[in-house]
């Protein structure tokens, strides 16, 4: 096989491959069924994968708030489901830093920072 065309696999590909290997990134809270279900686990891993592709790209470490900046649309997502998507990605991507910085509200909010081995 060239090369070149086992380097050419999408970013996102990847990123979906690492957010199958998460044990959870939805948690049915308000005993959703069926296709809602579905849609909203759908929802969920997604916005996962953005975060992670945030952080891989700026390779900074970043508080919740400031990931939620970065997303395309970000309108349409609450923060809180990036922090929850933040969670779901530590320890195995994320490690959550002692390191603060003023949130949205001017309380502290912990930063994260992208694992180095992932």
């Amino acid at each position: 096989m060239n090369q070149n065309k086992m380097n050419t696999q999408p970013i996102a590909d990847i990123m979906g491959n690492a957010i199958n290997r998460l044990n959870k990134v939805y948690f049915n809270t308000t005993s959703q069924r069926g296709t809602v279900l579905d849609e909203h686990k759908l929802k969920a891993k997604s916005q996962t994968k953005q975060v992670l592709e945030i952080f891989r790209e700026m390779n900074i470490p970043m508080a919740p708030h400031q990931v939620w900046q970065q997303m395309p649309y970000n309108y349409l997502i609450p923060v809180t489901s990036v922090r929850r998507s933040m969670t779901c990605l530590t320890p195995v991507y994320l490690t959550k830093l002692d390191d603060m910085v003023p949130g949205q509200y001017g309380r502290p909010v912990h930063l994260w920072n992208l694992n180095t081995n992932k």
